[in-house]
């Protein structure tokens, strides 16, 4: 993860002399990612993920803000059985600096898990950074951390750690 959160860093340094461009308008994509739970030694477990996502942005000068939503499929299961994910939920809002061919941005916002157990919500913030490959193709990569809480019936708690590669068509 280090490795890919350098490689982000450099691509975003490297366009920082690249002229604005305007984010501002509708996309969707897919992703592909890797959670990481962590519930104690109990819920701890990790999943290959993919998902769809679908958001709107608005270019004010530099800046870019935002909002998505988007689900990731899961078949995670934690604790010998004990708990098994099936989808997670999220509606994200995105703040972030347009650097010309490339936008890094910050997130916030609340996040559903369905589990065996039943639903539960809880915060997700994160960052991301974007590449405009042009012809309305972008890749970004997002690093997400949502925090569930206690889940009911368990007693345990539980949060998430999301890496995701994306891929979008602006619209």
């Amino acid at each position: 993860m280090k490795r890919i959160l350098i490689g982000f860093a450099i691509l975003a340094a490297s366009a920082v002399a690249a002229s604005a461009q305007d984010w501002t308008g509708a996309y969707a994509g897919i992703g592909l990612g890797r959670d990481e739970f962590s519930g104690g030694t109990i819920l701890s477990g990790r999943n290959t993920s993919y998902g769809l996502h679908l958001g709107y942005g608005l270019t004010v000068g530099r800046g870019l803000f935002g909002a998505e939503l988007e689900t990731v499929p899961s078949g995670a299961t934690l604790g010998a059985g004990a708990l098994k994910v099936d989808r997670t939920d999220r509606i994200k809002l995105r703040a972030g600096r347009d650097f010309g061919s490339a936008l890094g941005y910050l997130v916030a916002g609340g996040a559903r898990l369905d589990t065996s157990a039943g639903h539960e919500t809880g915060g997700v913030v994160g960052l991301g950074l974007a590449i405009d490959l042009g012809n309305g193709f972008v890749l970004s990569g997002e690093g997400l951390h949502h925090d569930f809480g206690r889940i009911d019936g368990l007693g345990l708690d539980l949060d998430t750690n999301s890496l995701s590669l994306r891929a979008s068509f602006r619209f």
